[in-house]
Parts: C-alpha cells; sequence; structure tokens
C-alpha cells in the first residue's frame, strides 16, 4: 500500500509539473499570441510565423459598418497601421521582404517586374469558406487562413464605400515606395505609397490570368487619412515575427 502511495503521488506530481511548465511556457512557442489583450492564433510558415486571423483591436470600421465579427477582425486605415503599439517583442506588421518570403513557399512567379501567386499557389494561402466563387475558394494549406474581408474606401467624412467581400482579401505592409507626383517651384514633390498583398478571385490591373485568380504584392495612393484629406483605403491587418 505505502508503495502504491508513493507511486501515485510521484505521478500526481509529474502532472502538476507539465500543467506548470505548459501554463508557464514561454509565449514565443506556443500557437498564439496576445496584443493588446486579445489572443491570436499563429502558424509558422517557412522562416516567419504568423498571426491566422485578422487584428481586431482599436479603431478600424466593420464591414458595411456592420456587427464586428472576429472571424473577419476590423478594416483600417494606413495611419492606424501606423499608429499600432503594445505588440510583443519580435512581432512586427510585415514589411515588402516578409510577403515575399512568404509568397516564395508556395512558388512566387515572375510576370515582367511583378510577382505574384497564380490560382494554385494562391489557393494555398486561402480560406476554405467565405469565397464567392466555388470553384476559386481556398484550401488553406499554409494556414495563413486569408479571408475574404474586402475593403473600405472613404471618399468624404460621411461616405464609406466597401466592396470586394467574398472575392478579395488583402493586408497592409509597413513598407512604402518613394514617387514622385510634380514639381513644385522647380522642387519635385514625391509621395509615399504603401504596398499591399492581396489575394483576389478578380482579374486586376493588368494582370488577366485565365483562372480569375491570383496574389500579388502592389502599391496603392488611396492611403489618406478619411479624416482630413481623401480618398482613403481600409484594409486588413496581419502580424509577423521571424522564427
Amino acid at each position: 500500500m505505502k508503495k502504491a502511495l508513493l507511486i501515485l503521488s510521484a505521478v500526481s506530481l509529474l502532472t502538476i509539473a507539465s500543467c506548470s511548465k505548459s501554463n508557464n511556457e514561454p509565449e514565443q512557442f506556443k500557437n498564439e499570441i496576445t496584443i493588446n489583450g486579445a489572443v491570436y492564433p499563429t502558424v509558422a510558415i517557412g522562416t516567419r510565423t504568423w498571426t491566422t486571423v485578422n487584428y481586431n483591436g482599436n479603431g478600424g470600421v466593420n464591414y458595411n459598418d456592420g456587427a464586428n465579427d472576429p472571424t473577419f477582425g476590423k478594416l483600417y486605415s494606413f495611419q492606424e497601421v501606423k499608429a499600432i503599439t503594445g505588440l510583443p517583442i519580435g512581432w512586427r506588421v510585415p514589411t515588402e521582404a516578409d510577403v515575399k518570403v512568404l509568397m516564395a513557399t508556395v512558388g512566387t512567379k515572375l510576370d515582367g517586374a511583378d510577382l505574384y501567386t497564380d490560382a494554385t499557389a494562391s489557393q494555398k494561402f486561402m480560406s476554405k469558406a467565405g469565397w464567392s466563387n466555388a470553384l476559386l475558394t481556398g484550401n488553406n494549406s499554409t494556414g495563413l487562413n486569408l479571408v475574404s474581408t474586402g475593403d473600405c474606401f472613404v471618399s468624404s467624412a460621411t461616405i464609406k464605400n466597401y466592396s470586394g467581400k467574398g472575392i478579395m482579401a488583402s493586408f497592409w505592409t509597413s513598407t512604402t515606395i518613394k514617387s514622385p507626383v510634380g514639381i513644385n517651384n522647380g522642387v519635385i514633390t514625391y509621395s509615399y505609397d504603401p504596398l499591399l498583398f492581396e489575394v483576389s478571385t478578380n482579374s486586376y490591373d493588368d494582370h488577366d490570368e485565365p483562372a480569375g485568380l491570383r496574389g500579388a504584392i502592389y502599391d496603392t495612393t488611396a492611403s489618406f487619412d478619411g479624416i482630413t484629406a481623401f480618398p482613403a483605403e481600409k484594409r486588413s491587418i496581419r502580424f509577423v515575427r521571424d522564427n
């Protein structure tokens, strides 16, 4: 009996130690990250770890100004992206380089000067549900789980135009490109346009793929603050860190 009690005590201690270790496990080794009090699941893809749901913190807008849905998160302006604080050490809004590494994991192609993923590759990023074209939905084999959130285009202080839900998912990068926009008193003026990563079931710009589905990095000039200047785009936000 005494021997049995000793064995039982040892098992209990191991169980307690195991639970303690799990509860105290460093956050970087869990498949989740806490950002401003909210928990976001994560997945390792190649040499990076990504959040697998869109940011749903302060600010932003809900699609069509409806009720908040954590599955889709909110849409944010680039100004709101730059104002985000409280990220855990090592985590960041992805750069263009981060997205290129991500794209390379599914076989990035080159179309002229542009990088893109074709239909088969793009489906590896996309969620399995929520896309309007059943033939162009995702298999989410990477675990990134891009949901078709659409976007918001602010055209005045009172008018917000929502579109693309069911056919498009995109998120901001922190990278901007410098582009000349004019000359003022002999001095060249520039804009600093942010880059986006977008997966769309529509053909877009000069990329007309037969499958109608691709992902690409591109710049947008419609990034001004929706309160003080127009127009403004609002899109999704993801976060990333190095493994």
